[in-house]
């Protein structure tokens, strides 16, 4: 828990205070249930900080884009215009590039652009933020797209922390080991092999392995800008569609993002139907709520046989995307007409399985990385023994 020093309006007048929150979205929430329109919130601990306006561009993060989509939710359910939210979120923004981008999306609107394509011209925001405010009709549901967004790369946030502060220790152990087994493999064992093969004795087996992996590992250093180039010009060279589908395929990887989509698509659809729209046009809505691109493609062949009424539970299996559990809570569902309810459920569910699947993976991940680097490091010191126990013994000398 920290303290936090915030400025608010409550009845027309401006109010300051200060209140204990684990993080600035608890601090709206806790704002909010006592009446008060949030302006202004800083952490008590930097307030006194030194400020040396050094100027330099900051990168803005996941954390200060979901905390301002929160802001600007709360700010649109307290019947504050969007053009007024975003000023008053602009201007207790820390961040002068998220803070330009706010200011610029307002002038936009105040034109006459699109809410959309304002945000999409400010280029900090994910796509498919833009494609959910493409697809509503009215300005009403804005607050819950923003909501249903910042709360998702907020986890998104939250859990690449999880992830960086319990890989962290790992990387830097594997990272040392393997330069200590480069130089070995690349300058140790080389010189041992020409000291055995001087007195006429073949290599063992196991030192010449450790040879042809020291001319893999060379390769792949002079290989390593074309792989850079590869990886950064890779959308160029496979369409985005192709990847994300490849992506679906990886271990591990390709079920969280499979998790964390659908969980997200059953959230908003589930809110969307709530304000009472059609199927069909909740489910357009819904869609763009997929980063996955492959994800997205696919469900939109689907929304025809929607508009003439056929059941979305079995045009979902016929994907082959859906898990079956996933397609059973959906059907018992539309039979039961708790269709709401379902997505709601469907939505938190594999979101804990997604974030069960992290914990246990994070938990493996040092013993496992501890016992590869056992195994690696007794290959090669068992491939330098062999040949220095030959010559020891003279067993490689030549009769």
């Amino acid at each position: 828990m920290q303290f936090f020093f915030y400025k608010g309006l409550k009845e027309g007048r401006v109010i300051e205070g200060k209140i204990k929150a684990k993080n600035k979205e608890e601090v709206l929430s806790l704002l909010e249930s006592e009446g008060i329109i949030p302006i202004e919130i800083k952490n008590a601990s930097r307030r006194f900080s030194l400020d040396f306006s050094l100027n330099l561009k900051r990168k803005i993060s996941e954390e200060e884009i979901s905390f301002t989509l929160i802001q600007l939710a709360t700010l649109l359910r307290s019947s504050i215009p969007l053009v007024k939210a975003l000023e008053l979120v602009a201007s207790q923004t820390e961040n002068e590039e998220l803070q330009k981008a706010l200011y610029l999306i307002r002038d936009k609107i105040n034109k006459g652009v699109p809410i959309a394509t304002a945000f999409r011209e400010a280029k900090i925001f994910p796509e498919f933020l833009c494609g959910m405010l493409e697809s509503i009709q009215t300005a009403e549901n804005l607050e819950f797209i923003f909501q249903i967004v910042g709360e998702y790369l907020e986890k998104i946030s939250e859990i690449k922390s999880r992830i960086l502060s319990a890989v962290i220790y790992p990387l830097v152990v594997i990272g040392f080991s393997l330069i200590a087994l480069f130089i070995t493999i690349k300058f140790v064992v080389p010189k041992i092999a020409q000291v055995l093969l001087s007195f006429g004795r073949d290599l063992p087996l196991i030192t010449k392995i450790v040879l042809i992996f020291s001319k893999f590992l060379t390769m792949l250093v002079w290989l390593s800008p074309l792989l850079v180039v590869l990886i950064v010009a890779k959308d160029k060279i496979i369409s985005p569609y192709l990847l994300d589908k490849w992506i679906l395929k990886i271990p591990f990887f390709g079920k969280l993002v499979l998790y964390f989509n659908i969980s997200r698509f059953a959230k908003i659809l589930a809110m969307v139907l709530k304000t009472s729209l059609p199927l069909n046009q909740a489910l357009k809505l819904s869609i763009k709520s997929f980063s996955n691109i492959y994800l997205q493609k696919t469900l939109e062949k689907i929304i025809p046989q929607i508009e003439e009424g056929k059941s979305l539970s079995k045009l979902l299996q016929k994907t082959g995307i859906f898990p079956p559990l996933f397609i059973n809570l959906l059907k018992t569902g539309e039979e039961s007409g708790e269709m709401e309810n379902m997505l709601n459920l469907l939505g938190e569910l594999y979101e804990k399985m997604a974030l069960r699947t992290i914990d246990f993976w994070l938990k493996m991940i040092e013993p496992i990385s501890i016992i590869i680097i056992g195994l690696i490091v007794g290959f090669i010191v068992f491939s330098i023994i062999v040949p220095l126990t030959e010559i020891s013994t003279g067993q490689g000398l030549i009769k």
